[in-house]
């Protein structure tokens, strides 16, 4: 499940991507709140890549650790990455 809410925020950060770089000379042009919005599509975007790269390398560096670590500290862990992304997004739209 964890794996397929990966792919499907890869797949809804890809479409924000490709959303805002069809409008982005648009908003330029037109400027004030729908450059805002266009600006906030790209902040979303670029957290949500970063929610799938950041979560799939601490996902590698655990399986390569010599340290096992409980599942209380993976709940932790997931729970500041989950914490970040809501605050980036919330700040971005």
């Amino acid at each position: 499940m964890p794996f397929l809410l990966l792919i499907l925020n890869f797949a809804i950060s890809w479409f924000n991507a490709w959303s805002v770089g069809r409008v982005w000379i648009e908003s330029k042009m037109i400027g004030g709140f729908f450059q805002m919005t266009v600006w906030c599509g790209a902040i979303m975007s670029a957290y949500g890549f970063t929610w799938v790269y950041v979560t799939s390398l601490g996902v590698l560096a655990q399986s390569f650790s010599t340290f096992k670590g409980d599942d209380e500290e993976d709940d932790r862990a997931l729970l500041l990455i989950v914490a970040i992304v809501l605050v980036a997004v919330g700040a971005g739209s």
